[in-house]
């Protein structure tokens, strides 16, 4: 089976060990997934897509990552940006913080937590906003732990 044709259908199916399985594929997969990310049909395949390349850590996959959140679904958006912070680390603080914005409030869960893992500093400023916001209080536990975080790790 080619690999495209692998990579599709592990995609497509139930085991999430399968995205493992894509994982371990490394830079090989990358061009592939790049594709599948962009041009499948199907939602669940490109978020999937866009899971495995954050989880191989191209630097290839940034210019769909970003893409996908301007225009994606919100599964894809939600996947891409946990995926953006995986692949820039740090770099990833600029957009992410712009995230704290967003309309869509799982959207600004997944912000605050890869904001988290990625620990920068420069975040801790627009994570104090977020805390503060009346209409994010259910998030409020969460951000505060963020930036607890991010602050322990800096000493």
């Amino acid at each position: 089976m080619p690999l495209r044709d692998k990579i599709e259908t592990w995609l497509r199916g139930e085991e999430f060990d399968h995205l493992d399985d894509l994982v371990s594929l490394g830079a090989a997969a990358v061009p592939d997934l790049l594709d599948l990310a962009q041009r499948s049909p199907d939602e669940m395949t490109r978020a999937r897509a866009l899971e495995v390349l954050g989880r191989i850590r191209d630097r290839r996959a940034v210019p769909i990552l970003t893409g996908a959140l301007q225009t994606g679904s919100s599964l894809e958006r939600l996947t891409a940006a946990r995926a953006l912070a995986e692949v820039t680390g740090g770099e990833a603080v600029g957009v992410l913080t712009g995230l704290l914005g967003d309309p869509d409030p799982s959207m600004v869960k997944v912000a605050v937590r890869s904001l988290a893992e990625v620990g920068d500093t420069a975040a801790l400023a627009a994570l104090e906003r977020v805390s503060g916001e009346p209409a994010l209080v259910s998030l409020r536990d969460e951000t505060l732990a963020a930036i607890q975080g991010i602050r322990s790790r800096i000493g």
